[in-house]
This record gives C-alpha cells, sequence and structure tokens, in this order.
C-alpha cells in the first residue's frame, strides 16, 4: 500500500530514469478492435480510406438526442458552493485538455465522439461512426477508424482536416482510459516511432523511442533531436538521454568517464561538461517542467546502487555546489533490511527550497537548504520519507509508518497527520490536497495548512481507478473510462 502512496513522489522522476521511453504504452483489448472492425463497413460508405495525404469529404452530424450522456449538474456555473459542478457517465473513453477548457469523449455504443464544455458540461459538437477516440491535443480531434488510419477534426468545430494511412497498426491505447497517450507539438502528431505531419497527414518513421516534445524540436531518447523527421537536427549518438529540465538536456559525457554534458535542446549545441564523483545512475531536475535555460541545479545520484551520493551542480555553469557523502537511497519500496544496511539515510525529496533526509532506524528526518546543503532544522520524533509537496509554510510528505503528515518547513513540527491506509490519486491543488479514497468511491479535499476535510463528495469510481487533473485556479477534473466531472474546491 505504501507504494502507491510513494509512488505519487516519484511521478515527476520518471523521464529521468535510465533507459526511460516515457509513458507505459499498451494495446487496445481485442474486444475493442473487434467493435472497430465491425464497423469498418458503415464507416467505408461515409469515407473510404485514401492514399496519404489525400482529403476526405468532411461529414459532421448534428448532436443525437442521447440522454444517457447528458451532463448532470449539481451546481449552477453562478454557484460558486464546493463541490461537483457537472458530471458525465454511461463514456468508453476520455480525453481532458484543461488548457483549452475542452474534453473530448467516445461512446462505443453509438459510436459517438463529443466535445464537452469543461466549464458546464455541456455537448459543443458530436461526430458520429468516425470511428474510435484516439486522443486529441491544443489544434485537433484524432480518431482511428480504421487500425491504419488516423483521421484529424477541429478542436473548436469538429470539422474534419486531414486524413493520415499509417504503414501499421499503431499501438497506443492505454487500459485505464481506453485511449492514446497523445503526444504533439505544432507540426507533427506522434504515434509510436511515426511522426505525422498535422499540415499534410504524411507519416515518417522515426528510429527509437520519444523522449519528449520542446516547441517545434522532437527529442528522441537515442540522443537526436528532430524539427523534420527526415533530418536529426542534433545528433550526440546512440545513447539513452540522463535527464531534460525544461530547455537543456543533460547525459553522459566521453564513454568510460564520468562526466555530466549538457546540450541546449533547441539547437543541440553543447552548454559546459563537467566531471562528475562518480556515474550518474540517476539525475532529477527542480521544478523541471517550469525552468528554462535558466535553471539553478541539477541534482545527480551518483553509485553505487541501491544507495547513492547526492551531487547538485549549477545548470548554467556545471560548477558542482555540493556533493552530499553520505550513504543516501532514492526510494524507500526496497527491503528495508537493504536499506537499513547499505543506505541509512533516505532522501525523500524536496519542497520550498527545502531537501528532506530520513533515518527510517532512528526515527530522525532532517531538512537541508537546497543550494548549499546546510542543515536548517532536524526533528527525532518522526521519519519523513516522500515529499509529497509543499504550500505556503507546509510540506506535505508521507512517514514511515504510512501517516500523510504536514509539518512546519521552518522548524519541523508536525502540523496535523491523516492515515494513509485507504489514499489513492493525491493530488496537491493550491492549498488543498484532493485524493480518492480506496473502495468508497469518494473524493476528499483536505486543507493543506490544517488538516481539515473541508469536502467529500461521493463519486462512484470504483469502476477504474480515476485521474486527478486542475482546472483554473480552484477546480479539478475527475476522470477515468468511464465518466468526467470536475469538482470546485473550497
Amino acid at each position: 500500500m505504501y507504494r502507491l502512496n510513494f509512488a505519487i513522489l516519484f511521478l515527476t522522476m520518471s523521464l529521468i530514469l535510465i533507459g526511460c521511453s516515457g509513458d507505459s504504452i499498451q494495446t487496445v483489448d481485442e474486444g475493442a478492435v473487434a467493435t472497430i472492425d465491425a464497423q469498418n463497413t458503415r464507416i467505408a460508405e461515409l469515407s473510404a480510406p485514401t492514399a496519404r495525404n489525400t482529403p476526405l469529404e468532411t461529414i459532421v452530424t448534428e448532436e443525437p438526442a442521447i440522454p444517457s450522456i447528458t451532463p448532470s449538474p449539481t451546481s449552477t456555473p453562478e454557484d460558486n458552493a464546493a463541490g461537483i459542478i457537472w458530471k458525465l457517465e454511461g463514456l468508453s473513453g476520455v480525453y481532458p485538455i484543461p488548457e483549452i477548457g475542452m474534453a473530448y469523449a467516445y461512446r462505443e455504443a453509438a459510436d459517438l465522439v463529443q466535445s464537452i464544455n469543461l466549464n458546464n458540461g455541456e455537448i459543443v459538437w458530436s461526430l458520429e461512426r468516425k470511428g474510435r477516440l484516439l486522443g486529441a491535443d491544443m489544434d485537433y480531434v484524432y480518431t482511428l477508424p480504421f487500425e491504419q488510419r488516423v483521421d484529424a477534426f477541429d478542436v473548436e468545430t469538429g470539422e474534419f482536416q486531414w486524413s493520415s494511412a499509417l504503414p501499421e497498426r499503431p499501438n497506443v491505447f492505454t487500459m485505464q482510459h481506453g485511449l492514446s497517450l497523445v503526444r504533439s507539438n505544432a507540426n507533427f502528431l506522434l504515434l509510436d516511432q511515426l511522426a505525422i505531419s498535422k499540415s499534410t497527414g504524411e507519416a515518417f518513421v522515426i528510429s527509437g523511442s520519444y523522449f519528449d516534445v520542446l516547441g517545434d524540436v522532437i527529442i528522441v531518447n537515442n540522443g537526436r533531436g528532430y524539427i523534420e523527421p527526415d533530418e536529426p537536427l542534433w545528433d550526440i549518438g546512440d545513447r539513452n538521454l540522463l535527464a531534460k529540465c525544461g530547455e537543456m538536456i543533460f547525459d553522459h559525457g566521453s564513454e568510460g568517464s564520468p562526466s555530466i554534458l549538457a546540450i541546449d535542446a533547441r539547437t543541440g549545441a553543447e552548454l559546459w561538461t563537467t566531471q562528475s564523483p562518480g556515474y550518474a545512475r540517476l539525475a532529477f531536475c527542480p521544478g523541471s517542467d517550469k525552468v528554462d535555460l535558466n535553471m539553478k541545479y541539477l541534482y545527480l545520484f551518483v553509485e553505487d546502487f541501491p544507495a547513492y551520493n547526492l551531487v547538485a551542480i549549477d545548470g548554467q555553469t556545471g560548477e558542482i555546489k555540493f556533493v552530499n557523502r553520505e550513504t543516501i537511497a532514492v526510494e524507500w519500496n526496497t527491503d528495508p533490511r537493504l536499506v537499513y544496511e547499505a543506505a541509512p539515510i533516505i532522501w525523500g525529496g524536496g519542497a520550498l527550497g527545502i531537501n528532506i533526509f530520513s533515518q527510517p532506524k532512528f526515527g530522525i528526518t532532517e531538512a537541508r537548504n537546497e543550494v548549499d546543503n546546510a542543515k536548517i532544522w532536524e526533528n527525532s520524533s518522526y521519519s519523513l520519507v516522500a515529499v509529497i509537496g509543499g504550500y505556503e509554510n507546509v510540506i506535505v510528505g508521507v512517514q514511515i509508518n504510512e501517516y500523510l503528515t504536514g509539518v512546519d518547513k521552518d522548524s519541523g513540527i508536525v502540523l496535523w497527520e491523516i492515515p494513509t491506509s485507504d489514499i489513492f490519486n493525491l493530488q496537491m491543488i493550491n492549498g488543498s490536497i484532493v485524493y480518492r479514497i480506496l473502495g468508497d468511491g469518494l473524493i476528499n479535499v483536505v486543507d493543506v495548512k490544517n488538516g481539515n476535510i473541508d469536502l467529500t463528495v461521493p463519486l462512484n469510481l470504483s469502476d477504474a481507478a480515476p485521474s486527478l487533473t486542475q482546472y483554473g485556479e480552484n477546480q479539478v477534473v475527475v476522470w477515468n473510462y468511464f465518466r468526467i466531472s470536475v469538482l470546485r474546491l473550497p
């Protein structure tokens, strides 16, 4: 149980593990494929498959009346009370895009793709018999009318834009949401090892697994960056990238040398190289989703597994800021005896400019400055082994006894505790902690400052684990394969 809770912390580190190739992607189940195949005859009558880059006739149907997917509001947009704003059920896949205030859903029984306004749950447009919903981005909604064809529709109007004939069936569906893990930039849709032009629909094969997208650049984890998929913009050789932080990429330097190489992800230019105290097994970029070339530092975890020494490097110059030579375990989901014997100190993560280290064997937690490693405080009454995040003066984490805990960042005093045995899908949104209670289908909202439960929302979530995504300042989108809801936080 603890491992599921602790995995929340290391979600932010998932892209920097050596050998990481992005999200886990699984094939669609055979039943879903059979359903798609069974519909092909009727689909062909409406828009027969064409050669690559050949436009198809746009077919946008009127929204049919289907009461089972009519949004069920529990409060009006003018009503600012906390709770469920609206919900939709009876779906067969959901894909929210909070950045544009929309979600896209599929209902297999009616073969409908629908656009949903996240503000009120209203249906904006519907597409009938266009194939299974594949996913969406800021520009297009993608469907899979045939196993080897992708159709693109305008996100705002639902109008057909282009079609792409694929050289092979894409392996893009997930078990949790039944939808693809769509990655794209302004120019290309990325599926498996395919880059599909968003202007013509032409599909290109790119060798290697996708690592990330930065503006117009497609970064592949075999050490290459592309703007046009037929020719790499930069190439550092066939090797897995160590980490990406904003607009910078970090990799091992010359082979056989414990060095770190920093690369400008937009141009491939080498920025600096520095010698590392040891071979870096892992790397972590604090705030890597929000930093750019002005990032302050990079953390390295250098030999030896399962324990590491912690090294902080200046992101601008490559200067080593500090080396913590105490034996540190990066995570607590290993054999406790191994941790006690090989790594008596656990790095739980960081928040609010503070790194948290604990010694479970002795029940000690220590806070250190994330820049110079100076000790700030020490508390011998608990072991905080996993940091979730921070808000104002409160650091939130999980103790070794599996209590979700809020501590004062300046003193280490425990402010509140909540048992975590039934907590899943935890998300920190501003001053609230939102999580699902296992087995009850309930969503709890907790005040970060005092640990009080401000809101409990009954949602039927027992059929599949939900995902939680912030929407606006004080709203959260809760969805799984079968349903979607928007909650207003206190």
